[in-house]
């Protein structure tokens, strides 16, 4: 098999046929400290570029049958640039490219914005969801600050799917035919709004949690479902479901590539609940730790590659994916923490924001959330405006520390 003209996986060609019904591309940011000029930007990107062979693909459809990554190299990665931003320019650069869609015939499949102010930059990087995920995202962004402080990384191998680490087959596999069936969905445009916890507070959280016998990750999914149900009481008439992406690098075998390696569970709270705030915390974290076992990852890659390459129809799979996959009413995607040095030369990071997605499922939301220098980031993005939401949030945290 080229790799260069390789089939896409199971996974990645959900997000593919998924994309088509609503954007479903992801952002982060990194806020760094240093000055930095454009021509420093550019050659870090193309650089990064040169290192991560998803970077410089598209993805041909094959007359929807066997979808295959398609190099295309020579292909610039696109980098907007403003001069001089705020806390508010920020969460508008991420809103505008969850709001742009990708694509995805033609390379490459993701983008760069550098917002710059004398002594400080923010990096977004937006891309297109079957050839990254949230814990490449920091790949990324270590890596471009390794070769923005002058270091030299080697390029890297293809990366490949997920089924293949699997030992699962992708090229004699059920084609796919009449995907046609998909139609975009009319969505309102995002926007986005981030929260920075304080030092303290943070520190507070993971230790009342620990304490609980409950987990940060935990502690959020309670905190946001009842902020969910302030906001909007007609909630509390109502399960909430939460998705939570779950990173498979670890049960794969797969290194730090840039590419697609998650899977998800989903979390549920009954209507009319009325468990306190930590036993919801702790009922999410024996589901979670149950669903993160490396044989339900798995058995989870398994039954979606029976599913996508196996006996469903072409319109059984339109049907579900123009329903979207996983109702839910919101999403919690947690990196956890930063996991590599802050200090580069003369560039340290600040703050890592994200990682933001969003469905075209009615009213859902998602929650991006990593913890950096001992400050816990929470990333908001919405199409339904709901502006206490994430104060809400909050204040509740606060009172369970």
């Amino acid at each position: 098999m080229s790799y260069e003209n390789r089939p896409l996986g199971s996974t990645e060609k959900i997000f593919w046929l998924l994309d088509q019904t609503a954007p479903v591309h992801a952002v982060m940011s990194a806020e760094i400290s240093g000055g930095i000029t454009v021509n420093q930007c550019r050659a870090a990107i193309d650089q990064l570029q040169q290192r991560h062979p998803l970077f410089s693909v598209a993805i041909d459809s094959n007359g929807y049958k066997y979808p295959r990554f398609k190099a295309m190299p020579g292909q610039h990665i696109p980098l907007r640039v403003k001069e001089g931003y705020t806390h508010a320019d920020v969460e508008q650069a991420m809103a505008h490219e969850l709001a742009t869609p990708f694509n995805w015939q033609q390379a490459p499949l993701l983008r760069m914005t550098l917002l710059r102010n004398e002594n400080s930059f923010v990096l977004v990087f937006c891309f297109y969801h079957s050839i990254s995920d949230g814990m490449s995202g920091l790949y990324i962004f270590r890596d471009f600050l390794q070769l923005l402080s002058g270091e030299t990384l080697a390029p890297l191998a293809f990366p490949p799917s997920a089924d293949e680490l699997l030992n699962l087959p992708v090229d004699a596999a059920h084609p796919i035919t009449e995907v046609t069936a998909l139609k975009r969905k009319e969505l309102a445009a995002p926007t986005v709004a981030i929260v920075h916890l304080s030092t303290a507070l943070t520190a507070q959280l993971i230790d009342k949690a620990r304490s609980e016998n409950a987990t940060v990750n935990s502690a959020l999914c309670a905190a946001f479902t009842l902020a969910t149900r302030q906001v909007s009481p007609l909630h509390n008439d109502n399960p909430v479901r939460i998705t939570v992406p779950i990173a498979t690098r670890a049960a794969i075998d797969a290194g730090e590539d840039s590419a697609l390696y998650i899977g998800s569970t989903s979390v549920h709270y009954a209507a009319h609940g009325n468990d306190s705030f930590w036993d919801m915390a702790r009922a999410a974290t024996t589901h979670l730790k149950t669903a993160a076992a490396p044989e339900k990852l798995l058995a989870g890659y398994a039954g979606a590659h029976q599913w996508i390459f196996g006996e469903s129809t072409a319109a059984q799979i339109a049907e579900v994916l123009q329903n979207s996959i996983i109702p839910r009413e919101f999403m919690i995607s947690n990196l956890v923490r930063w996991p590599f040095a802050t200090t580069y030369g003369n560039y340290r990071l600040q703050a890592v924001m994200g990682p933001l997605a969003l469905s075209g499922y009615p009213g859902d939301y998602t929650i991006g959330v990593i913890t950096t220098q001992g400050s816990l980031c929470l990333s908001y993005a919405t199409r339904t405006l709901r502006p206490a939401l994430l104060e809400t949030a909050v204040r509740i945290l606060e009172a369970a520390c």
